[in-house]
């Protein structure tokens, strides 16, 4: 870079080199001639390169970014379908049991004490008016199941007063 050196000044310093240690080293030169880059053609290539650098980085890191926010948004929807659909499910029990209140599902997370185990169980509280027949418990219990998807759930039910 800079202002290319004349023919003598190259000689004088590569006159130079033994006492420099550099006995037997030949010098190469590299200059600038008439059509090559200014310093500040160069400076300007140096900066659009960093600049396209970052600019590269920070893509990635934004698609980083978007990848982690579609997978948190899948673990929201898998979330969410999770949910029991209490409003609906107790409208549908309302038109085959007249007694029945209400109804609250929830899941129960249990340990052991003696174990690092747990085990997570869905829970159903079913309030009424009176309480219903064994049959009617059953068929409550086998529709919930049915309705949840459920193998069994922890059903308890309770007399408002």
């Amino acid at each position: 870079m800079g202002s290319p050196l004349s023919e003598d000044a190259f000689h004088s310093i590569e006159e130079r080199l033994p006492s420099y240690g550099l006995k037997g080293t030949s010098l190469v030169l590299s200059q600038p001639v008439e059509d090559q880059a200014s310093v500040e053609q160069v400076g300007q290539v140096v900066r659009q390169g960093i600049l396209e650098d970052i600019y590269k980085r920070n893509e990635e890191a934004l698609a980083s970014r978007d990848d982690r926010i579609r997978v948190l948004e899948d673990e929201i929807v898998k979330l969410r379908s999770a949910e029991f659909p209490v409003q609906t499910i107790t409208k549908e029990l309302a038109a085959l049991y007249p007694t029945l209140i209400s109804i609250g599902v929830g899941r129960e997370e249990m340990a052991a004490k003696e174990t690092a185990d747990s085990a997570s169980k869905v829970v159903v509280v079913a309030s009424w008016r009176k309480m219903p027949s064994v049959g009617d418990k059953t068929k409550l219990r086998t529709f919930l199941e049915l309705r949840l998807g459920l193998e069994s759930l922890h059903l308890v039910n309770t007399v408002e007063r």
